[in-house]
């Protein structure tokens, strides 16, 4: 299973169709005091499997991991990949989309950080998050 989508967001909606809308994106946040509590965020993940693993379930992990490499945290979630239907979707990759909520992060010192995805173990994708010290 791969990862196709991982993005850091305030508020994300799924429509009825299915359809991800993704609403302030995350990538770096200032603040002027420390530590600093940060506002909740939503880490989407979008995940294909092929279809060999139809009806299998995976183990996925997310570490939040400070600037040396130090895990702050972690949360886990389990994706079942739903069987193959008989026609029209045989040989195509079967999309999943998962999303972990963080209501109250909390930092102690500005710096580079990062929400590593591990799916069964293994590293698939890692999401950056920048802290930084908000001056003037």
């Amino acid at each position: 299973m791969d990862i196709t989508l991982a993005v850091l967001c305030e508020y994300v909606t799924v429509s009825e169709a299915g359809q991800l809308s993704l609403i302030g994106m995350v990538e770096r946040l200032r603040s002027r005091t420390w530590p600093c509590k940060c506002r909740p965020m939503h880490l989407v993940l979008r995940f294909a499997a092929n279809p060999a693993e139809a009806g299998q379930t995976k183990k996925v992990q997310v570490v939040l991991m400070d600037q040396d490499g130090k895990p702050l945290g972690r949360q886990r979630m389990s994706i079942s990949i739903p069987r193959v239907p008989k026609t029209g979707e045989q040989g195509r990759n079967i999309l999943i989309q998962g999303r972990l909520f963080f209501p109250r992060l909390r930092f102690k010192f500005p710096g580079d950080y990062a929400f590593v995805v591990l799916v069964g173990g293994e590293p698939k994708a890692t999401v950056s998050l920048e802290l930084r010290r908000r001056t003037g």
